[in-house]
């Protein structure tokens, strides 16, 4: 498993080494990168989000593994909880990079990273928990996030639930949805196909669509690292958000989920999402509120 899990690792690497290249040469330059970004947010990404929930979970499946999500929001409360700590005793004067620092300490790589991973280690229902997973972090993203971005606005204010309805959200409501008029109708997926033929094939070309997300995701994180000052590498509060992100958190929030959560069968997958780094929404949100980004990207 060990081995497994460090050549899983390293193959990710692999896919952001082209990114990388391109990057540094210029030929993946920063317009392009923030509209490669909006066609995997806004596209490419829903459909994984949609294909692999409907493919993989029935209503009464997805009822039952409501510990998932629950656990991905408890692993971002975490890094809230113990960021907040942190600058009890850290004084970050510009508000900038104090809210920075705690949305890196908040918020790991809760979907792209631990899904190019868990794809390659387990069977695709465990990506599929993945996602389903990623339903409570992407909820406090767009709540407790902004909330952290813009300290000075409302939590519930129009904008901030406006949120709850970006792309990815919304192919999580269709895809749920779809679980349950296919229970309270009591018919399968594959009844439904067979069914409605023209429908595979519509569904098909959406979970086509969608295993595109994981090699554009890691392409563009590969290009967004080599556009990373590494002059950074100096800055003790980046030291510090690195390893609050990646050692004391995972730590306190795997301790958490053992003793909540001790049956959890995707344990393991809940583990591997808690260890990943700062999530690589956080440069897209960074620039969305105007964010301290030598903090992001560094960090």
């Amino acid at each position: 498993m060990t081995i497994s899990l460090i050549l899983s690792v390293f193959s990710v690497f692999l896919m952001m080494l082209p990114g990388y290249i391109l990057g540094r040469k210029g030929i993946l330059n920063d317009a392009f990168l923030q509209r490669l970004t909006r066609l995997i947010v806004s596209f490419v990404f829903p459909c994984l989000a949609f294909s692999s929930v409907l493919k993989n979970f029935t209503l009464h499946l997805l009822l039952d593994n409501w510990q998932l999500p629950v656990s991905s929001m408890l692993i971002s409360c975490c890094g809230y909880a113990i960021g907040r700590l942190f600058l009890l005793f850290y004084t970050i004067k510009d508000k900038k990079e104090r809210s920075s620092f705690l949305y890196c300490n908040t918020f790991n790589n809760y979907i792209f990273l631990p899904l190019a991973i868990v794809s390659q280690i387990f069977e695709p229902r465990f990506a599929a928990a993945v996602v389903i997973s990623s339903i409570g972090t992407e909820l406090l993203v767009w709540t407790l996030g902004v909330f952290i971005m813009q300290p000075d606005a409302r939590i519930l204010s129009r904008q901030s639930l406006g949120h709850l309805l970006s792309p990815p959200l919304v192919a999580l409501y269709l895809a749920i949805g779809s679980l349950a008029l296919l229970h309270y109708s009591g018919t399968t997926l594959n009844q439904f196909f067979q069914q409605v033929q023209v429908s595979k094939y519509v569904f098909n070309s959406i979970n086509t669509l969608g295993t595109a997300t994981v090699p554009l995701t890691l392409i563009l994180a590969g290009a967004r690292i080599s556009q990373t000052d590494f002059g950074l590498i100096h800055n003790s509060r980046i030291w510090y958000g690195a390893i609050i992100r990646l050692l004391v958190v995972p730590m306190v929030a795997i301790s958490l989920l053992r003793f909540i959560f001790p049956d959890n069968e995707f344990l393991g997958v809940l583990f591997i999402i808690a260890m990943t780094p700062v999530a690589f929404n956080s440069l897209v949100l960074g620039e969305l509120f105007k964010a301290d980004m030598q903090v992001i990207s560094g960090t």
